[in-house]
């Protein structure tokens, strides 16, 4: 991949309201292939104040490591043609793991950001186990990750496959996986999917949230699941959810040794209310969901911040909490608890008519995003305060991702920031009592280049449009980058 390096200087960031925080410096790095949908370079940011670029370009993984200042610090291109990667996660030791499998073996690469440096290592993997995975959470001995699921993360393998599905145990000490199948008492094999599943690292145990299909049409329970991490069961725990609560999102908390938390955003399909739930258990019992209405947490309180959001003007079916996807982000620890933020968004329906058949239906084009929400939290899992940041794009994503960079103080203050599509970089922050200490503001950050349109007809036939993500990279500092057909711009932004 070319790499260059460019330095300008443009007077917009130097205005009144302070804005000289852009830095002018642009990192640019061409992409030896066209960028599609699907087919993007993955930027991931380190605990050492690095970053690294993943793309993949037919058969081969290509790597670039970088500094904080832009310098490169390691390049790498690895074949992979012979497995097809299943997963790429990362950890807080400056780590990023890539997990796969060919037809009869399985082999992890992880690339050090510390040593600089790219390793292999063959794994003893089932070939009959499940590839798709989701929850990947990481371990003393290394990494956790479910397949015995069902629509997690885009996911849509189903039960009737023949494969060995459960908790994958990545043992990377041992360099082997161990496949776990969640079993439970008097269910039938093959209707039990994992929808949630963490490392409690105080206790050592692997927690597990599980429905499990009953008699009758969509007659469900579900089961909180206590494991050591040789995949022995602990405890099952079936509980009742409080009628009509369907759980949005799942969360698990550690409040002490062998105490958890199970929490997340709930909505009653009758009355479309929204509620914050909590479930406390332990390896002997699991006491009852409290709920906390949240219809004032998730309103649009925000709204009208930055102006008005054209994508609005797009018709909305069914715009209830009911269709809402939540998307939330992971729990950011503090000293005296954590934050919990959530992304709002509902599906964005047209009326579309085949131009062959002339019949007409309901299509999907994407998402709006309305807001971001940052909930605060005490260690015992009490909601301390709330704020939001209004969402404002200038163009409707096709896939839902977190629009949102986040970071944290010593003193618990928050800072968010996203680009708004492509160029205006929009802030905003809270103080450490969830007051507004810097009211939302909009700055340009990238210009655009290229005005690509998504068409309605189907995802075989869009066009490749440039969009914007930004990642926090460091303290105050935030990494924006720019996706064109061809390269992709980075360019960082630091808090004042």
């Amino acid at each position: 991949m070319k790499v260059i390096f460019s330095i300008f200087f443009c007077f917009l960031f130097l205005n009144a309201f302070g804005q000289k925080d852009v830095d002018p410096s642009i990192l640019t790095i061409e992409i030896p292939h066209k960028l599609t949908r699907g087919n993007e370079p993955l930027i991931i940011c380190f605990k050492n104040n690095s970053f690294i670029v993943i793309d993949h370009d037919g058969g081969n993984m290509n790597l670039q490591h970088y500094s904080a200042s832009f310098s490169l610090l390691h390049q790498e291109s690895v074949d992979v043609s012979d497995f097809k990667i299943k997963a790429t996660t990362w950890d807080e030791k400056n780590r990023v793991y890539f997990f796969g499998r060919n037809e009869v073996a399985g082999k992890t690469y992880y690339y050090d950001a510390v040593e600089q440096k790219l390793i292999q290592e063959n794994l003893e993997w089932d070939p009959n186990g499940a590839s798709g995975m989701a929850y990947f959470t990481p371990y003393g001995k290394g990494w956790i990750a479910c397949s015995q699921v069902f629509g997690a993360g885009g996911f849509t393998e189903v039960n009737r496959k023949k494969h060995i599905k459960g908790i994958n145990i990545f043992d990377l000490e041992n360099k082997k996986v161990n496949i776990v199948p969640i079993e439970l008492e008097s269910v039938e094999k093959g209707r039990i999917n994992c929808f949630a599943l963490n490392y409690m690292e105080k206790s050592n145990v692997i927690v597990v949230a599980a429905t499990a299909n009953e008699p009758g049409i969509g007659n469900f329970s579900i089961h909180l699941l206590i494991y050591d991490t040789e995949g022995s069961l602990l405890a099952d725990h079936n509980v009742t959810l409080e009628e009509g609560i369907a759980p949005k999102t799942v969360n698990f908390i550690e409040t002490g040794n062998m105490e958890f938390v199970m929490m997340g955003i709930g909505v009653n399909r009758k009355t479309k209310d929204e509620s914050i739930y909590k479930l406390r258990f332990t390896e002997e019992q699991s006491g009852e969901f409290e709920t906390e209405d949240a219809n004032t947490i998730f309103d649009q309180a925000c709204e009208g911040e930055l102006g008005k959001n054209d994508i609005r003007e797009i018709s909305i079916t069914n715009d209830s909490p009911v269709n809402a996807n939540y998307s939330v982000h992971p729990l950011i620890n503090v000293t005296d608890g954590f934050y919990f933020i959530v992304e709002k968004s509902f599906p964005i329906v047209v009326k579309y008519v085949d131009p062959k058949t002339r019949e007409q239906s309901n299509k999907k084009i994407g998402f709006n995003t309305q807001a971001a929400y940052v909930l605060k939290f005490d260690k015992e899992v009490n909601l301390v305060w709330n704020n939001c940041l209004e969402i404002i794009l200038d163009h409707t994503p096709i896939d839902l991702y977190d629009l949102v960079s986040v970071a944290t103080d010593e003193l618990s203050s928050v800072k968010m920031a996203y680009i708004g599509g492509v160029a205006d970089l929009i802030t905003k922050k809270f103080d450490i009592n969830g007051e507004v200490a810097q009211p939302a503001s909009s700055t340009e950050f990238f210009q655009a280049k290229y005005s690509g349109m998504y068409t309605i007809t189907g995802y075989d036939n869009m066009d490749y449009k440039e969009k914007s993500k930004l990642y926090h990279l460091n303290g105050n500092i935030f990494l924006g980058c720019h996706l064109l057909k061809n390269s992709i711009e980075l360019k960082k932004y630091e808090f004042e």
